[in-house]
Formats: structure tokens, C-alpha cells, sequence
């Protein structure tokens, strides 16, 4: 149980994940690496570093759009299809869990996910990064038309500083 406690202490520590430069996809990974028998205070630790970790998310100036592509084949692998080294993290798990930290970073931000066409959700900055990304993993997917998230800024005579693509 001491030793549960140390791992926990130690990977909710801000000074170790701040040296780290760990970004909270990576912590992701680790979450869905955890054996589901591990003790519960290591699964809080992971949730409490990957909220720490969104300050290694740069703060943007300006008006900021997150387009999150929520497709079919975002639920593909990051690392690809690898005998022996296939990830459990999905390219949608990666994104969206991405696509959270900055709109934690930047709570006045638009997020516009899309797949065929675009997706309406409302999201608050100030939720759990988890949860944020689950929902947006959850949000209905189809083909890729990358272009939809600029068709709908266009359609809405929206102006941004800087549009970031998650695909």
C-alpha cells in the first residue's frame, strides 16, 4: 500500500510532470495501459497529471478553432497496425484527448468536430480532460471531409487567428 502511495504521489507531481514536458495524450496512453486490477489511487494520480500536464499546452492568442476530425478512421491506431506493437490509443483518442487540453488552455475557443459534415457539441473548458475527450470520442463518426470545419467558419463569417486541425 506504501508503495501504491509513493507511485501515486509521484506521478501526480507537478514539479516531475512539469520536467517531464509530458503532454496529456502520453498520459492517456498510460491510463489505458493501467491494469484494470491496480490499485485506484494510481488511476486518480493519472488523472491528476494529465490535468497538471495541460499547462505544457501553449496558451494562444487571439481567437483560437479546434476542427476535430471524429471519422471512421480515426478510430485506427496512432501507431498503426504493428504485429507486437499495435496501441490501444486510437488516432480519435489522441486528438480529442489533444484537442481537450487546448481548449483547457484556451476556454474561449471553438471546437468544431467533423467527419462527412460537422458536428454540433458544447463542451466547457472547465470539465475533467477525460471527459472532454470522451465526448468527443463518442460523437457520431462517417467519412473525412476535412474541409467541412472551414465551410462552417465561412458559412458563420467566422474570423480566427488560429485554426488547428486534429486528423
Amino acid at each position: 500500500f506504501e508503495t501504491t502511495l509513493q507511485l501515486a504521489s509521484r506521478l501526480a507531481d507537478p514539479d516531475l510532470v512539469a520536467k517531464a514536458k509530458t503532454f496529456p495524450y502520453q498520459i492517456l496512453t498510460t491510463m489505458q495501459n493501467l491494469d484494470p486490477k491496480a490499485p485506484g489511487a494510481l488511476s486518480d494520480a493519472l488523472d491528476q497529471a494529465m490535468e497538471i500536464a495541460t499547462a505544457n499546452v501553449p496558451a494562444l492568442p487571439g481567437r483560437t478553432v479546434l476542427a476535430v476530425d471524429v471519422s471512421g478512421s480515426m478510430h485506427a491506431p496512432v501507431t498503426g497496425y504493428r504485429k507486437g506493437s499495435t496501441s490501444k490509443t486510437t488516432c480519435l483518442d489522441a486528438a480529442a484527448t489533444l484537442a481537450a487540453a487546448v481548449l483547457r488552455r484556451n476556454p474561449d475557443a471553438t471546437v468544431i468536430p467533423f467527419h462527412d459534415s460537422t458536428v454540433d457539441v458544447t463542451l466547457d473548458a472547465r470539465e475533467p480532460i477525460t471527459r472532454l475527450a470522451e465526448r468527443l470520442r463518442k460523437l457520431p463518426s462517417g467519412g473525412t471531409n476535412c474541409s467541412a470545419a472551414l465551410v462552417e467558419l465561412e458559412r458563420e463569417r467566422a474570423e480566427a487567428d488560429t485554426v488547428i486541425y486534429f486528423s
